[in-house]
């Protein structure tokens, strides 16, 4: 909703997106155990992502805050699956790097990202291999992918070391572009070509499981890899597909219908809502790749 506002600049927007943020409590008590994609933490990574909490900027930043005292009073070693994007801390130490770097609670935010710097950084030294996946998702992808965000921040030679030993461990070869399961996060951290035969035989048109995901990347990199064509052709298929099939390719049922970031059609809105902010740069809108998040 805040870049539908940005984009449509209506008041009808601005009045819901700031009844939407005066929903978020006040404070918060986390569960201790999940930071992931998956945990207690969806209000503190969206008001990492939005720039502007309008009427509601002193709640907001209270409840950023109060999300701060909660961490800081967590014991990451002892939470399972730290090296998991989905369920794990990568996240939210990517949440924490985008607030130091808009300055809010910067001193407090660095004291944890070197915590979980920390923590993550033994997790990953004492697995082999073998314990890694290739994916985004559950695998090394997504694990280099904040380790750079973290040696950014820190500039700690640590883990620019850590970074180069895993960076050879990545299978390059592709088979999935599966964002959570597959190799599509070599795609992230190794930008190339995508295999045409493999982007037309996805199934589903999530981000988590099929073709948002590889449609964001085609948007984050239309410039350096000339990917126009590829974007248009892989919307119009989706779209085409919509219009024959009556709805998106979402594993979803009347009872359970799927209105989820990743997973669901909220994700396939956001993915669109980038597309048309390309086309409107009289506005400079910059939505964020939803690799990112």
């Amino acid at each position: 909703m805040y870049y539908v506002k940005l984009l449509k600049d209506k008041s009808s927007y601005t009045q819901l997106y700031n009844k939407m943020l005066s929903a978020i409590p006040p404070s918060v008590s986390l569960s201790k155990t999940t930071f992931g994609l998956t945990g207690d933490i969806g209000y503190f990574i969206v008001l990492s992502i939005i720039e502007d909490y309008d009427t509601n900027t002193l709640a907001c930043l209270n409840y950023i805050k109060s999300v701060l005292t909660e961490l800081e009073k967590t014991d990451f070693a002892s939470v399972s699956n730290k090296s998991d994007y989905i369920n794990g801390l990568l996240p939210l130490i990517n949440t924490l790097v985008r607030y130091y770097r808009r300055g809010i609670e910067k001193e407090r935010v660095l004291r944890l990202v070197l915590s979980l710097g920390d923590t993550l950084y033994n997790d990953v030294s004492e697995r082999d291999n073998s314990n890694f996946g290739y994916s985004f998702g559950h695998g090394l992808s997504g694990v280099i992918f904040t380790l750079k965000n973290i040696y950014k921040v820190t500039r700690l030679k640590k883990y620019k070391e850590l970074i180069l030993q895993l960076v050879p461990r990545e299978k390059i070869k592709i088979h999935s572009l599966k964002w959570c399961s597959g190799e599509f996060g070599t795609l992230v951290n190794h930008p190339q070509s995508v295999p045409e035969g493999i982007v037309a035989s996805l199934d589903n048109d999530t981000f988590c499981h099929g073709s948002m995901a590889i449609i964001n990347f085609y948007i984050d990199y239309m410039k350096e890899m000339d990917t126009s064509m590829e974007l248009e052709s892989l919307l119009c298929s989706v779209v085409m597909n919509k219009s024959k099939e009556g709805e998106y390719r979402i594993v979803q049922t009347s009872n359970f219908p799927d209105f989820s970031l990743y997973t669901g059609v909220t994700g396939i809105a956001y993915t669109f809502l980038r597309y048309i902010a390309l086309n409107q740069n009289d506005k400079k809108i910059v939505i964020p790749s939803l690799l990112e998040i």
